[in-house]
């Protein structure tokens, strides 16, 4: 019986790659952001919280009594609103 050539894969003339498994494996990973509540307590402004241009303190603000954050709104957020804005 006669043998053909003994063919070589194309890769073994490839100089080899080291697996993925011996790369560096990067930056550690980014530890997880503080989730913002879905439930409010009363002395935080809902408004505040769904704010993504503030930080996380002034999002997650608390006040000292719930009249006071109401002045904030008023102050603040509801200022911008129209005089007779119905609901």
């Amino acid at each position: 019986e006669i043998r053909g050539p003994i063919l070589k894969n194309a890769d073994e003339n490839l100089p080899s790659i080291p697996a993925l498994e011996d790369k560096d494996p990067g930056p550690p990973a980014v530890e997880a952001v503080e989730s913002f509540p879905l439930v409010l307590e009363k002395t935080q402004c809902i408004y505040c919280v769904g704010d993504e241009q503030l930080s996380h303190a002034d999002r997650t603000r608390k006040f000292s009594r719930v009249s006071h954050m109401m002045d904030h709104v008023e102050r603040v957020h509801l200022r911008r609103e129209p005089a007779r804005a119905t609901w």
